[in-house]
């Protein structure tokens, strides 16, 4: 499929090495991870020509560059396309799942970490706003996190931004046609959640 309007393109980074000794936003991409940004790469191709940015965490900086080598395009590092600020430490999966799910329960609110899900969610656009106005020609691949994504998910979308978060694969993609923010395409991430909400939009 192309697009004859321009896209904005939220990409999850890919499978990282779990690192418990060390903050998430240094862990490195597995080997694992690196395999899946090439077939990540051939479904972004689609999006093309596209200029590229990345959080400045070393699994998204790895994934952008694995994601250029194989599309041929370079990449730039944005600081506020970083993941929702939260504290470091490792968490059982359980207590980081409640703690999650009363950062988008309460979306206004600093509930876990020092942002709230808005703050979250208007960083990141501000970030797509800034990139269309210097780039109005090409589609905007951006290269994020889970919990920032589905903040800004549920901003223009009306899906529950837990149950985006817990469909999101690693890597995934979700792209929004311009200049309405309506979801057009998506890869690792339960596409039912946006067919009740898009009907008759093919995603």
């Amino acid at each position: 499929m192309t697009y004859q309007n321009q896209v904005v393109v939220l990409i999850r980074h890919s499978v990282p090495e779990v690192n418990s000794d060390c903050p998430a936003s240094e862990w490195t991409l597995s080997e694992e991870g690196v395999r899946r940004c090439e077939t990540l790469a051939r479904e972004l191709s689609r999006f093309l020509p596209a200029v590229m940015f990345s959080s400045p965490e070393t699994k998204a900086i790895e994934t952008a560059q694995h994601i250029g080598l194989y599309l041929g395009i370079d990449f730039s590092v944005r600081e506020d396309l970083r993941e929702h600020r939260r504290p470091a430490t490792f968490l059982p999966r359980t207590e980081f799942h409640d703690n999650i799910r009363r950062f988008f329960q309460s979306p206004d609110s600093v509930e876990y970490g020092s942002e709230s899900c808005h703050d979250v969610a208007a960083r990141i656009e501000s970030e797509i706003r800034c990139a269309l106005t210097d780039h109005p020609d090409r589609s905007i691949l951006m290269v994020t996190h889970g919990t920032a994504m589905s903040s800004f998910i549920a901003r223009h979308a009306d899906v529950d931004a837990f149950s985006i978060w817990d469909s999101l694969g690693l890597p995934a993609y979700i792209a929004f046609r311009l200049p309405s923010f309506d979801i057009v395409d998506c890869g690792g991430v339960d596409r039912g959640l946006f067919y009740k909400t898009y009907a008759g939009v093919e995603i």
